[in-house]
């Protein structure tokens, strides 16, 4: 991971390398994806947000930009960008429930709980999004 990252990221300029700039969103796009998986959320950050200035609907750039602000405890920054992503891709069960879970952490639990509830049987994410709406109904019962 850390080679690609050399390999893509010119280190003197802090640009992407010439040799991969014919699809700028797409190289700073795996850029992100590279520092998220060596969990430098702020790089992460930076190459998303450069992926999106080539490319303003990228979805998976949202996604991703959703995801780093999530594991910078930063739930309010990671909402906008899943909302965002979810304009695009309504139907999307991974971004639902990732937009669900900062409005959980948000304790915007209502809304939460209409997200959570709102994606289908057969979605991977169905049976942790059914056990987040049970926890959500239990705090907002607290309140």
């Amino acid at each position: 991971m850390k080679e690609a990252k050399k390999l893509l990221l010119n280190h003197k300029t802090g640009c992407i390398a010439d040799c991969y700039s014919g699809d700028l969103n797409h190289a700073w796009y795996v850029l992100g994806d590279i520092c998220y998986k060596l969990r430098d959320f702020d790089c992460a950050v930076h190459s998303f947000r450069k992926a999106l200035s080539e490319e303003p609907n990228d979805v998976h750039a949202m996604w991703g930009l959703g995801n780093s602000y999530s594991e910078l405890s930063q739930p309010k920054k990671a909402a906008k960008w899943f909302g965002k992503a979810l304009e695009i891709e309504p139907l999307n069960p991974s971004i639902t429930y990732n937009y669900a879970n900062c409005l959980f952490d948000l304790r915007e639990y209502k809304v939460a709980i209409d997200l959570y509830r709102s994606i289908p049987p057969g979605a991977s994410e169905f049976t942790l999004a059914r056990k987040n709406m049970r926890k959500a109904r239990k705090l907002l019962s607290l309140r």
